[in-house]
């Protein structure tokens, strides 16, 4: 009930307040990366774990080109033929077979493939606000290579199009596909290609990642199919991260490379989960406009956008399992720095404090039978002076012995 999620979050929001070492919050936020500067509209769920920064350096500033678009998997889609038809929709969720009368136009068949929007996970959507004659299309959802929708007429005919060009007929037993496109950004002049809407940037400098923003600005096509042109977001990749979150010191130099900085991304309930994105599956299967997916688990609590209780239900399980990955996902980035980072570090210091004792022993040894060696000798000649002496003695005696 809400009264048990309510005291789990406050007890997740304790345990991220009161988890210190030294006085410095681990997992409060406290712990992680500073930015600055303005990260961008398309620039979500910024999450960096380690960056390095040149001695003296208080800051680094990370500036992205959006050279490859995100799209979505899309078709243009029409009317039904004649005698019409009767269309198979397979989607990233799964497969709906659909009926429609002779001749419908486009709205009626937008209005049908929405029905099963939540069960195949393709939606369609009119693209003529502010441009004419772009037409419907059905899409998937979110981006990328791994989104794939696909349209088979079973029998009777059926308008669309692979492409933005007006639908054609398209016979039984035929069929239109399509798969989406994944993005690609040069990072200070190195490329990289996200999945989806998701970038995991890793190099000798810096790892962090983020996800594309779905576009608001623009046309139609930008908004809806994500086509997202560099003009339109020069500079929002770009973002300022100061020298901060928690330094390890793993070799007796000061070069960057000498040390080790990550950081810990908190898990207080306003840290897990996602920003909130359209949620055009639900706003598909319930004809409103406005349903959202994402936000926190801080909206979980009575009262909030996603509480049980008259919160949308079905979208607060969507950040309940974003939140867990999130947790997930730090303990994974902790582990993995300990156990190729620190601990390798730590073995490597214990051998050359080994071979250091020894080196000290040997030198202590060879050091102990050189001066018993030379503590020897001198004795020796000690007590070899001291006969010749007592012999040089006696001579003098002898003589005197004899004269008497």
């Amino acid at each position: 009930e809400q009264s048990s999620i309510d005291n789990a979050i406050n007890a997740i929001n304790r345990i991220a307040e009161t988890t210190r070492f030294s006085g410095t919050g681990l997992l409060s936020g406290q712990s992680g990366f500073t930015t600055s500067g303005s990260v961008g509209s398309f620039v979500n769920d910024l999450s960096i774990r380690a960056m390095s920064f040149p001695q003296g350096v208080t800051s680094r500033t990370l500036s992205g080109t959006l050279t490859t678009s995100a799209v979505r998997a899309f078709l243009r889609i029409g009317s039904a033929g004649t005698a019409g038809a009767t269309i198979r929709i397979s989607g990233p969720l799964g497969v709906q077979d659909v009926s429609l009368a002779s001749g419908v136009g486009s709205a009626i068949v937008r209005a049908a493939i929405n029905t099963v929007a939540p069960y195949t996970g393709v939606f369609a959507s009119n693209l003529n606000a502010g441009i004419a004659n772009l037409g419907t299309y059905a899409m998937s959802m979110e981006y990328g290579s791994t989104q794939s929708i696909s349209i088979e007429v079973l029998s009777g005919s059926f308008y669309m199009n692979t492409a933005i060009a007006a639908p054609a007929p398209v016979a039984a037993g035929g069929k239109r596909e399509d798969v989406g496109q994944d993005p690609v950004v040069n990072f200070n002049g190195i490329r990289y290609t996200g999945r989806g809407r998701v970038f995991r940037v890793v190099n000798s400098y810096a790892q962090f990642e983020f996800n594309l923003g779905i576009p608001t600005a623009g046309n139609a096509t930008q908004a809806n199919l994500g086509v997202m042109p560099t003009s339109l977001v020069a500079g929002d990749l770009r973002f300022y991260v100061k020298n901060s979150g928690l330094a390890f010191q793993i070799r007796e130099g000061t070069n960057a490379s000498d040390q080790l900085r990550i950081g810990i991304n908190g898990i207080g309930p306003s840290f897990l989960g996602f920003e909130a994105i359209p949620d055009h599956i639900a706003r598909a299967g319930s004809g409103t406009a406005t349903t959202n997916q994402g936000g926190y688990l801080s909206s979980m609590l009575s009262g909030g956008a996603n509480d049980i209780v008259s919160g949308n239900k079905n979208n607060a399980l969507k950040v309940v399992e974003a939140s867990i990955n999130g947790i997930t996902s730090v303990r994974g980035h902790l582990g993995s720095v300990q156990a190729f980072n620190l601990e390798p570090n730590l073995r490597a210091v214990n051998v050359a404090i080994e071979n250091l004792s020894a080196s000290e022993s040997s030198i202590r040894d060879l050091d102990f039978a050189e001066e018993t060696a030379n503590f020897t000798r001198t004795q020796i000649l000690f007590q070899a002076g001291t006969a010749v002496l007592a012999s040089a003695n006696l001579i003098p005696q002898a003589v005197l012995t004899l004269l008497r």
